[in-house]
């Protein structure tokens, strides 16, 4: 009998680790904790983010990288306008570093980096503004490879 790979294993062999956070929306003007990265840096090759519950009326994003040693936070994705988005948006970095966080509900709408990101320890980041309150699940996946022994990017607690 042949020994099979899960979903999971497959990835990371052929891809990078595969991550994945659910994340609530927070109330306006907080900010959620996404993915942490420890032990030195990673490559991120794929960042997206799934709608599962659709997002309140007037809610906005930023993702944001806030490294460990201190220095200002980078902003990975500007202002996105999520107003009311649906169950089924995917939101995916833009291609110009720090440009707008883009949505769409196009099949093969993908979150694969032209130019994957070098981390290094630290947080990467979502800020709420706007809105009426805390409303809307998203899925976050990201799928990375480690560039030293022991590197990882885990789903923030």
């Amino acid at each position: 009998m042949g020994t099979y790979l899960d979903a999971s294993q497959l990835v990371a062999a052929s891809l990078g680790q595969l991550t994945k956070k659910t994340a609530t929306v927070v109330a306006s003007g907080a900010t959620d904790d996404l993915f942490s990265i420890d032990g030195g840096p990673i490559l991120l090759h794929y960042f997206a983010g799934v709608v599962t519950t659709a997002i309140a009326a007037n809610t906005d994003f930023d993702v944001d990288f806030d490294p460990d040693d201190g220095g200002s936070n980078v902003a990975l994705a500007s202002k996105l306008v999520a107003d009311s988005d649906v169950t089924g948006t995917v939101y995916t970095l833009n291609a110009t570093n720090g440009g707008a966080l883009v949505a769409g509900t196009d099949i093969g709408y993908n979150g694969w980096l032209a130019d994957p990101i070098t981390f290094t320890d630290g947080d990467i980041l979502l800020t709420v503004t706007g809105g009426t309150g805390a409303a809307g699940v998203i899925d976050w996946y990201a799928i990375w490879s480690p560039l030293t022994d022991g590197a990882a990017l885990t789903a923030a607690a």
